[in-house]
């Protein structure tokens, strides 16, 4: 399922406190491509034609707890995947995240996509709490 942001609805949160958070370039991404917990969030095969562009990343006491990675897959549309690990959730961290890379992407002048398998209900609340609606589905 994709997602696009209603700009009329979607608003900047505060971040979840107790935690630390880092915007970096997909040249510090690539540094990531190690911490393979994250394979939702950012994409690791350079067979493919996208990479993760960006990537926000949470994290409490220096190590990475939650990120929100966004790859350019065409000319001005983002995609948008989130991973936090599950001693984190329902912390606010998810939403944050990816509230954080919408508004992001939105300042460059980039259309952002929320994508979700249609089977995780929690990154669809995600979703539809930051004021993204669905847009179309995908197989």
């Amino acid at each position: 399922m994709h997602f696009l942001p209603d700009v009329k609805r979607i608003k900047p949160m505060s971040p979840p406190r107790f935690f630390s958070f880092e915007l970096i370039e997909r040249e510090e991404v690539v540094s990531l491509l190690d911490v393979t917990r994250f394979n939702e969030a950012i994409i690791y095969d350079t067979n493919l034609p996208w990479q993760t562009d960006l990537a926000m990343l949470a994290k409490q006491d220096g190590e990475i707890v939650g990120l929100a990675g966004a790859s350019k897959t065409c000319a001005k549309l983002w995609q948008i995947g989130i991973e936090v690990l599950p001693q984190y959730r329902n912390l606010g961290l998810a939403s944050y995240l990816v509230n954080r890379l919408t508004f992001e992407i939105l300042g460059r002048g980039e259309i952002p996509s929320y994508d979700v398998i249609a089977s995780n209900i929690a990154s669809q609340r995600v979703a539809h709490r930051l004021g993204y609606f669905p847009a179309w589905v995908s197989d």
